[in-house]
């Protein structure tokens, strides 16, 4: 029986790369993105080894449902749920003093909210077996200035993975989050302005990090490990940080 993977934030970076890599597993996979052009409508089918495109925004819940309920009609169940879409700041990151109510709003929105929402819809329709993976970030454990948001809502996303582990655990599925440092992607592009400002930023990054810049690939190795090999792992948070927080 083919197995079901829904992963959202499925446009670029580390989404990208998951939906990708589940592909190429074999897997029937379903992207969730806000910036994709189709619908829910236009889900149809199952096909192992594809990515199909769903517009989603994680936020809201009437997208969400509609998203999965496509996905349930197509296949009958799910299998995986990768939960990659997240924001960074709603404009630019702030001091706390300094944030509205909706800077701070609609990044809880999107990430913390969005994981939510992305888990209740699925659980029912997650086979034994199946396994959720939520992002989480090395800020909370090493927090900067000007991210209160973006780490509190991280920090909730890793108490929402032990909680789901533990209502779940008897029903065979698995939950367990990966928190990570600074990965190339285009996260940021919003924030620096261009895209020579993005490459100059990953640069740095590359330079003060004793590992070097963390690549989608790696994230995706760590991600396949956690569903696909990691099935007497559940409610833990695995560390991917490029030696950041050893010094």
């Amino acid at each position: 029986m083919d197995r079901i993977a829904v992963v959202t934030g499925a446009a670029s970076g580390i989404g990208a790369r998951t939906a990708a890599g589940l592909a190429a597993e074999g897997c029937a996979v379903f992207g969730l993105d806000i910036a994709f052009a189709s619908g829910p409508r236009e889900a149809c089918g199952c096909p192992a080894g594809r990515v199909r495109e769903i517009r989603c925004d994680v936020s809201r819940e009437e997208d969400v449902e509609a998203a999965l309920r496509a996905v349930v009609d197509a296949c009958g169940a799910i299998d995986y749920l990768v939960n990659a879409a997240g924001i960074i700041a709603a404009g630019r990151c702030k001091p706390v003093g300094a944030l509205t109510l909706d800077e701070w709003d609609r990044v809880m929105a999107v990430n913390l909210t969005g994981t939510f929402l992305m888990c209740r819809g699925a659980l029912p329709h997650m086979r034994r077996g199946g396994c959720i993976v939520n992002l989480s970030t090395e800020q909370v454990r090493r927090p900067n200035v000007k991210s209160a948001p973006y780490a509190v809502s991280k920090a909730g996303i890793e108490m929402l993975t032990k909680i789901l582990a533990l209502e779940h655990t008897t029903r065979g599925i698995r939950a367990n989050a990966v928190a990570l440092g600074s990965v190339r992607t285009n996260f940021i592009r919003e924030m620096v302005g261009s895209d020579e400002a993005l490459e100059e930023k990953m640069r740095t990054a590359d330079r003060n990090m004793p590992l070097g810049l963390i690549e989608t690939d790696d994230v995706w190795r760590l991600i396949r490990y956690v569903l696909l090999e990691g099935t007497k792992m559940t409610g833990q948070t695995l560390l991917m940080e490029s030696g950041m927080t050893q010094n």
